[in-house]
């Protein structure tokens, strides 16, 4: 688990590979992931082709393969989220 703040109109980026040092290479990345925030946020997933929005609000969960997890905050106070995740390799 970490906590993160995300300031006004900006976001935070999580990858498997920065949240523990043993994490698989990114191909054969799986993890899940469940946040809930102080107040709503918009939820992503990234790839180098691009971006996916999941949803807006103060909490939800993704499970993800290879991809990036992105917080966004449109908001204009700082919010801070909480995220939990598990990885593993397939």
């Amino acid at each position: 688990m970490v906590t993160v703040a995300v300031a006004p109109g900006g976001s935070q980026d999580l990858e498997a590979q920065q949240l523990i040092s043993n994490a698989p290479p990114s191909a054969a990345v799986v993890w899940t992931i469940a946040w809930r925030s102080t107040d709503p946020l918009t939820a992503s997933w990234y790839r180098q082709g691009g971006t996916t929005d999941l949803g807006r609000g103060r909490w939800g969960s993704a499970e993800l393969g290879g991809a990036g997890f992105r917080l966004r905050n449109d908001g204009a106070a700082t919010v801070f989220a909480e995220v939990h995740y598990v990885i593993g390799s397939r």
